[in-house]
């Protein structure tokens, strides 16, 4: 996803999916950014759930209370999600568990997207596909540059409304200094340490 929300593709291309074109594709992937420990991939869930309101919730919890509250409702529901979601390891796919920085995109609508656009062009021969993908996103990249063109701000769009968003809502949150970094938070309903470094 670029700044502004919207799909960014790197690269594309066509093969079977297979445990061969899979390694293929993290080799070539691994040549161009190299060896990194804080880069996850998360790929499809093996069981079919409800994602939005099973899985987003759990994966994108701020809190280890959060976390265990959403997880425990599947547990109740979907032992054999649970028990999976569990051997997978929190600290590898939780917000609240994982070790570094990660940034907040958890979604497999990229490619579901990416396939409904390209449900004709699949259709093709495979010269045609691939042309018919290249044209694509030279629309998309030359229609965004002049719509960016236009931005009176640092940020893009998106990232205004999201920071007017949670602007408004945290004039709501009471704000105790801890130190020059550090604060307590009592948003009425859960409080919660803040550290900015």
């Amino acid at each position: 996803m670029d700044g502004n929300n919207q799909i960014y593709p790197l690269a594309f291309g066509a093969a079977t999916e297979n445990d061969h074109t899979w390694s293929w594709f993290f080799e070539k992937l691994h040549h161009i950014i190299g060896a990194r420990d804080d880069l996850v991939f998360i790929s499809d869930p093996r069981y079919k759930v409800k994602a939005k309101e099973f899985l987003y919730g759990i994966a994108k919890a701020y809190t280890e209370i959060d976390f265990e509250e959403r997880i425990h409702q599947i547990r109740a529901t979907k032992k054999n999600v649970y028990d999976y979601l569990i051997d997978a390891d929190p600290k590898k796919w939780a917000r609240c568990y994982f070790p570094a920085m990660r940034y907040s995109i958890i979604t497999t609508n990229i490619a579901e997207s990416m396939n409904d656009l390209l449900k004709e062009a699949r259709e093709f021969p495979i010269l045609g596909m691939l042309e018919t993908i290249r044209t694509k996103l030279q629309g998309w990249f030359h229609d965004r540059l002049q719509l960016a063109k236009q931005w009176m701000s640092m940020l893009t769009p998106y990232a205004e409304r999201k920071l007017a968003k949670r602007d408004d809502k945290s004039c709501h949150f009471k704000v105790h200094p801890i130190d020059q970094w550090r604060f307590y938070l009592l948003d009425n309903h859960r409080n919660s340490t803040v550290d900015t470094t």
